[in-house]
């Protein structure tokens, strides 16, 4: 049997006893402790040792009972088991926020209360502190020493294999007796063998921290996915072959070298993810989508250029994934990587495909960056007022009379966030190409219409900023 790294923990008189003393009380509940409440009862309680590095350096079936005796007595603290639930479902960390609890304590608490509902990402990159359970058929064999089949050397140091009905289902790293004393030791820490009894081929290693899935036959297997551990997940290409040598030994496991093409990264929320092109080992970023949470169906894409290691991002797309990817807007910007700034924005469509032609300007020096310059729109319609064509909003097309066409500039100064209209200029021009301009100031002697003037602008100003939010882009009701 296991020994838990915590457990549902039936407290006795004495211990409730203890813990009540001095105006004590349950941490989550505030209520006192009561003794006798086992898993399934109402007050269950559960115990989290404060050291979760606490392991067991022999699998089960090879400890002594006093190593299982030294191994229970750590210190822990004790919880209402419903409320600590409460608390961990969306916290990788203790009520306290000490430390990060076990994969083995969540789980236990999940199977208890979870209701088979949907595991957070940051669970999959809980420590895992008992050994590989395999079922009652597990045997746990040692071996003292052998041979590397990746350098024809022989090891020593020992390393453990669990064997089911004779077949290899796990074995640890080679030096186990080195590797077990080392500070970062995980015992489910090693490689994981599927198939049948002479055709298994490694699945999956797991290895300080990372955890990599392959596939492929014996002997040639690939990684085609790996979670950090950071909880972000890299997705691999396996449509190439390793190069083979008659001169290196065949790369281990864990190696780069048999890894595919990197296309993809999410990180551990699952709202970002990055995709890669070029060949393997050169991959660079090509772009990353972004969902944005506060607004429903909104999708942020940003491009990258530039070499790999250096890339930085020259546009950004925001579009809806709700709405026929209504393309919302795009943002033009400049600067090396990791300072970034937009310089322009265009406007998108809105909804049906018909787009606004719209676009604003920021300011590209160092003393008002991103700050809003001049805003350009240019419109089209018929002499009688009426649009150009019933299916498409603002492009020329099937029309009955002359089109006329207006461009306008709005210019604003001031710094980001607290810009002020200045002026405006428009030109009408005719099917003749004849121009007419025109141009507005505010009016200096009415400061009534001074001041409706700005307050107007300053409604553009809101809705042309560098990314404002997308809902200044829909019609004011």
């Amino acid at each position: 049997m296991p020994a838990p790294t915590g457990e549902f923990y039936e407290l006795s008189e004495p211990e409730a006893d203890k813990l009540n003393a001095n105006g004590g009380r349950e941490p989550l509940t505030f209520d006192d402790y009561v003794p006798h409440r086992a898993r399934g009862q109402e007050g269950a309680t559960f115990r989290l040792y404060w050291d979760q590095k606490r392991v067991l350096k022999n699998p089960p079936g090879h400890r002594t009972a006093e190593e299982l005796e030294a191994h229970r007595q750590g210190q822990y603290a004790v919880y209402d088991a419903r409320a600590l639930w409460d608390w961990v479902k969306t916290h990788e960390k203790d009520p306290t926020n000490s430390f990060q609890i076990s994969h083995e304590d969540w789980m236990q608490l999940y199977a208890e209360y979870g209701n088979f509902g949907p595991i957070p990402g940051f669970v999959s990159k809980l420590p895992s502190l008992e050994w590989p359970d395999f079922g009652p058929k597990t045997v746990w064999v040692y071996e003292e020493s052998g041979v590397s089949k990746y350098n024809n050397k022989r090891w020593t140091g020992g390393r453990w294999a669990a064997m089911v009905d004779g077949t290899i289902r796990f074995k640890t790293f080679e030096n186990f007796t080195k590797r077990s004393q080392e500070p970062t030791f995980l015992p489910t820490d090693g490689l994981y063998l599927f198939g049948p009894a002479g055709e298994q081929n490694v699945g999956m290693i797991r290895n300080a921290g990372f955890t990599n899935w392959l596939k492929g036959p014996k002997g040639h297997e690939q990684i085609y996915k790996t979670i950090l551990p950071s909880g972000d997940t890299q997705f691999f290409a396996t449509d190439e072959e390793p190069r083979a040598s008659r001169h290196r030994a065949p790369p281990e496991h864990w190696s780069q070298h048999v890894r595919g093409r990197l296309i993809r990264q999410t990180d551990g929320t699952g709202l970002k993810t990055w995709h890669f092109k070029g060949p393997r080992r050169f991959e660079r970023v090509d772009y990353q989508d972004t969902e944005v949470l506060e607004v429903d169906g909104l999708l942020e894409r940003a491009h990258y250029t530039g070499k790999r290691g250096r890339e930085r991002v020259y546009k950004v797309e925001r579009f809806s994934q709700t709405q026929n990817d209504r393309l919302y807007d795009t943002h033009y910007l400049r600067g090396s990587s990791g300072n970034e700034k937009a310089y322009k924005r265009v406007g998108g469509d809105d909804g049906e495909r018909h787009r606004k032609n719209w676009v604003a300007y920021y300011e590209t020096g160092e003393e008002h960056p991103q700050a809003l310059r001049r805003v350009e729109h240019v419109s089209h319609w018929r002499e009688d007022g009426g649009l150009p064509s019933f299916n498409h909003w603002n492009a020329p097309g099937p029309h009955e009379g002359h089109v006329l066409t207006r461009t306008s500039i709005d210019y604003f100064e001031g710094p980001r966030g607290a810009e002020t209209y200045v002026r405006s200029e428009s030109t009408i021009t005719g099917p003749d190409g004849y121009a007419e301009p025109m141009e507005t100031e505010l009016p200096e002697d009415d400061p009534d219409r001074r001041e409706f003037a700005q307050r107007k602008y300053n409604r553009m100003r809101r809705k042309f900023s560098a990314w404002s939010p997308v809902a200044y882009l829909d019609p004011e009701p």
